[in-house]
Parts: structure tokens; sequence; C-alpha cells
């Protein structure tokens, strides 16, 4: 079960080395970046439940995956990342129940 190296050393490290923190810290924000786009447009596009925060909810996406990532590799089970990782992003992006997709065993795989 793989993660975020960048992740996962940056915090391993704690305070003590600036150079891998910060390199931790840019991969971070590269991918609140992406998620931040991605909340955006599903908010734009009236796919979300209420008024979300899109700042917020792109950290948050992040913080669920990685940590999400940390607790399957503490598992050693890939399938509880794959069984937990839409129904937990469709939570906290409070995604319309018109536009969720049940995991198939096809997509489940994917």
């Amino acid at each position: 079960m793989l993660g975020c190296p960048f992740f996962t050393s940056g915090a391993q490290v704690g305070t003590g080395e600036d150079k891998v923190r910060e390199a931790s810290r840019i991969m971070c924000q590269n991918a609140i970046q992406y998620d931040l786009a991605l909340a955006r447009g599903l908010k734009a596009g009236g796919y979300l439940n209420g008024d979300p925060d899109c700042d917020q909810l792109a950290r948050m996406m992040m913080q669920y995956i990685q940590g999400l990532l940390l607790y399957g590799r503490t598992f050693a089970d890939i399938e509880i990342v794959r069984n937990d990782i839409r129904a937990g992003l469709y939570r906290l992006l409070d995604l319309k129940a018109e536009y969720r997709v049940a995991a198939t065993p096809a997509t489940a795989a994917a």
C-alpha cells in the first residue's frame, strides 16, 4: 500500500528537517489546489448541497485522503481504501444524491 512519500516524510520528521517539511508543504498545497478546483467546479455546477466553503473543503479532502492512505498502509489493506474513499468524499463534498455512483466490482477494482 503506497502513499505520498513527501507527505509521509514531512509528517515523520516533525520540525527538525526544514527542506523535507517544505517539500511536503508544497506537495500538500498542490493537492489542495487540485481539490479546490474540483470543489469550485462542483459547486458552480450545482452538484453540491448547501453553500460550502470551498477552501476549507479542499483542505479537508486532502486531509481525508492522506489519513485514509495512512490507515490503509497501517492495516496493509487496499480494500479499506477502496471501500471508504468514494463514500467519504461524497460525504465531505455533500454531493447531491442524484450524482452519487455506487461502487461496482469493476469500478472498485480500478
